[in-house]
């Protein structure tokens, strides 16, 4: 996949921002001794969702 771009992504997208967005509601749900473990899966379920979406479209970053 692009792990490049994954990497470069850092700078351009706030990734807790994303996931909080996205999956806070869960984290909260789960409570207060899992929560960290549930939002570090969200996460790198975010980042996957995105690395996945630009691979079935075919799109790779050429260095």
């Amino acid at each position: 996949m692009n792990a490049i771009l994954i990497y470069l992504s850092k700078v351009f997208i706030d990734w807790s921002y994303t996931t909080n967005a996205f999956f806070g509601w869960l984290g909260q749900l789960v409570g207060d001794p899992y929560n960290a473990v549930v939002m570090v899966f969200c996460y790198i379920g975010v980042q996957w969702a995105l690395l996945y979406i630009l691979y079935k479209q075919r799109l790779f970053l050429r260095v």
